[in-house]
């Protein structure tokens, strides 16, 4: 659970707080709404090719993470959401007043 709100504060802050549940939509729909066109799309490649099946998608992640390393617009994101407190930041926050339910706002839930 925490490896999920690691890898989603840094995506929560940078959104602009009225595009937010459209950028969790997306996300969402990347992460579990494109699984069954991918497991079509590698079920037709292994009655093809089964090399390819996995040779391709390796190929794919090294181009994107080339391509991302030289977006400069990215680095400068990085460096602005550094400024920001973490969800662990703002869990230690609210155990000194036990009033705000950082998670319901922070974490959806």
């Amino acid at each position: 659970m925490t490896d999920i709100l690691a890898l989603l504060q840094p995506i929560q802050n940078s959104a602009p707080k009225e595009m937010l549940g459209r950028m969790m939509s997306l996300l969402m729909f990347s992460g579990t709404g494109l699984a069954p066109i991918s497991q079509a799309i590698a079920g037709v490649l292994s009655k093809w090719n089964l090399t390819l099946v996995f040779a391709l998608p390796g190929v794919l992640v090294l181009l994107m993470t080339v391509w991302i390393a030289l977006q400069p617009e990215l680095k400068a994101s990085a460096r602005a959401s550094q400024a920001r407190p973490t969800w662990m930041q703002l869990f230690l926050q609210s155990t000194e007043s036990p009033a705000v339910p950082v998670f319901s706002v922070y974490a959806g839930w």
